[in-house]
């Protein structure tokens, strides 16, 4: 009798943090870490981004297997069980093409499922699926292209990785860490950039990229003064160029000539 009490008392000692855990809502912390309409829960992003809270729960579990990754292994392992069922459960509930977080989830749950079985394990081709359907919704989604370019790197591919680095560059030939990982697999002459379609589309690649800030980095990081110096520069008076201090208007350097 008192071997059975002990074997349900030890399995209701590794199920229960597991139960508790799972219940367990987002900390203030985490919030902070994730986007605006996860801490809304009247935030809505259209029809086509349907059920946004399993989407951040998603990103929550994500969290937390960075957060206990060395701390407790067991607990990182089943946060990042959670969150390949989470993200796995968003795509499957047939998200629209039209929303913009589609291309983000499949890079996401693409490196869980490459971070959970390893990159010759047998969920590999699926997180490649994910990597590449990721480019055909949207081609100018930079972090696609990291992720499938990190994953024949490891392999040993590098003739594939640059061939995906090649392909992105076709559709984003401005973005910084692709020329450089170009350079790096020993790229020299980068290919003819595919002509954009729109404004409105370059923009929608602006926000993608900027959306994945772990996967896109050197991306991120390298584009932020640009942005910081456009958005100054739109709102700057239209006339800021001070007023010559010696000479006339129309020739400042003449130290004597008369006032006009």
């Amino acid at each position: 009798m008192s071997r059975r009490f002990l074997t349900l008392l030890t399995l209701l000692m590794f199920q229960a943090p597991a139960v508790a855990l799972q219940a367990f809502p987002a900390t203030k912390e985490e919030l902070a870490m994730m986007p605006p309409y996860c801490s809304s829960p009247n935030k809505s992003l259209g029809k086509a981004c349907h059920a946004l809270n399993h989407y951040c729960a998603a990103l929550k579990a994500l969290i937390r297997v960075d957060k206990y990754q060395f701390q407790n292994p067991v607990e990182s392992r089943y946060w990042l069980e959670r969150a390949v069922a989470a993200f796995g459960s968003v795509l499957d509930g047939n998200w629209d093409n039209k929303c913009p977080l589609k291309p983000e989830a499949q890079v996401k749950l693409g490196r869980a499922l490459l971070r959970q079985g390893g990159i010759a394990g047998a969920s590999a081709g699926k997180a490649l699926e994910n990597f590449t359907g990721a480019m055909a919704i949207q081609p100018k989604y930079v972090p696609a292209y990291y992720a499938l370019s990190d994953y024949y790197i490891q392999v040993g591919d590098h003739k594939k990785a640059l061939s995906v680095v090649k392909e992105g560059l076709k559709y984003v030939p401005n973005s910084k860490g692709l020329l450089r990982r170009f350079k790096k697999l020993g790229g020299t002459t980068p290919p003819t950039p595919v002509v954009t379609s729109s404004k409105a589309d370059e923009s929608s690649v602006k926000k993608d990229a900027s959306a994945d800030k772990k996967d896109a980095a050197i991306e991120s990081t390298t584009n932020q003064p640009a942005s910081g110096e456009e958005s100054s520069l739109q709102q700057a008076p239209a006339d800021q160029s001070p007023k010559p201090k010696i000479g006339s208007p129309t020739n400042p350097w003449c130290r004597f000539c008369p006032p006009e």
